[in-house]
This record gives structure tokens, sequence and C-alpha cells, in this order.
């Protein structure tokens, strides 16, 4: 009875070990070239967020040596939101926003990976 139990319980070690190995990510992507970790890979999107009361005129997206890597000119509305695919680093977004009776200018520095929100 010994025997078996000792046998049982170097089964159930294995299997263990074995689940464990398997289970483990190991940041690799998938067949279709998707990485679903949003801290790695050489790109990032940074989502703009207009305010629910204005609208974002004018954007600007310059990299950390002040090198504008994105400008965009169309209207954001109020509340919508757009996009942006950057290369992985620090940088610093210049948006116009206009409201009703006013207009301002709002920055925002963010470091880009992943998917990462900017709310003005």
């Amino acid at each position: 009875m010994t025997k078996k139990n000792l046998w049982l319980g170097i089964l159930a070690l294995t299997l263990v070990f074995t689940m464990t190995v398997v289970g483990c990510d190991d940041g690799s992507t998938d067949s279709k070239g998707n990485n679903n970790n949003s801290g790695s890979g050489s790109t990032g999107d940074i989502k703009v967020f207009a305010p629910s009361s204005a609208a974002i005129t004018s954007l600007t997206i310059e990299n950390s040596a002040g090198k504008i890597v994105k400008s965009d000119s169309s209207r954001i509305s109020a509340k919508g939101w757009r996009s942006y695919t950057v290369a992985v680093g620090s940088y610093t977004i210049k948006a116009v926003i206009v409201g009703q009776n006013f207009r301002q200018t709002g920055y925002a520095t963010v470091i880009a990976g992943g998917v990462t929100n900017v709310r003005f």
C-alpha cells in the first residue's frame, strides 16, 4: 500500500510541475503577431479624449527631442476620442480645446507603451 501511495504522490507532483511549466506565459506572440501584454513591444497607442463640453480642433504629439511625430487638425468632438500609434517613449501632447465661450491650449506629458489614455 505504501508503494502505491509513493507512486501516486510522484504522479501528482509530476502533473503539478507539468501544468506549471505549460501554463506559464513566456511573452511570445500568437500566430497573427498580436501581443496582449500592454507594456511590451515597440509601439504604443495614445488615445486622446475630448472634454465633455468642448472639442479638440488641433492636436500635436512631440517626442522627447521636441520633434513632431503626429499632427492632426481634424476635429475630435465633445466626448469623442481618437487613437494615434507611436513608438514606445515619452511624448508631449498639445491640444487646442474649443468650447462655446472659450478657447484654450491643453498640454499632457505621457510615456507611451501599450495603450495610454489622455483626457483633456
